[in-house]
């Protein structure tokens, strides 16, 4: 269950779709498949957002 909040978080973004997951163990295709269901609060979510940094792009 490590995994959960992260996704969780990261499927809560504007635009997000489609999250890429890289499974090294079996357990992580679970805790991806169970953060879609996850509910985040609002204090939960902007406690996960205060460490991110975004970087831009390069193509």
């Amino acid at each position: 269950m490590l995994y959960l909040p992260p996704e969780a978080w990261l499927l809560h973004q504007p635009g997000m779709v489609a999250p890429i997951i890289g499974a090294t163990k079996d357990g992580h295709i679970g805790d991806a498949l169970a953060a879609v269901g996850l509910d985040l609060s609002d204090k939960e979510l902007a406690a996960l957002q205060e460490p991110y940094q975004p970087r831009s792009a390069h193509f």
